[in-house]
């Protein structure tokens, strides 16, 4: 992760005013599930409704990369997240998430 803390901002002269900052980061994971640990999940509810399952990685890593702006009220903060790798019809590559954070 990497903070401009104002590098692109503050040349604007309103927005410098806010004090938002941006940020953009890369995330990478790469790894497997013991067939032991899929074992736990059942496959149906007490209704007997299937539960969806999850997909361990194959042999690539998965990947993504965001940016975005914090700081927006001193504790909002929004993200653009990409994903790069594992699409497919059932999955988006593009979200926006809004989360909140406090930092001493």
């Amino acid at each position: 992760m990497h903070r401009f803390d104002g590098l692109l901002l503050n040349r604007v002269p309103l927005i410098s005013k806010l004090k938002w900052r941006t940020f953009g980061y890369g995330k990478v994971l790469y790894g497997s599930v013991k067939q032991s640990n899929i074992d736990l999940i059942p496959p149906t509810d007490e209704q007997g409704n299937p539960i969806p399952s999850f997909q361990a990685l194959g042999s690539e890593p998965y990947a993504e990369v965001g940016y975005g702006i914090e700081n927006i009220f001193r504790f909002i903060r929004v993200d653009f997240i990409h994903r790069l790798n594992y699409l497919s019809e059932d999955t988006k590559d593009f979200a926006v998430k809004i989360s909140f954070q406090f930092r001493l």
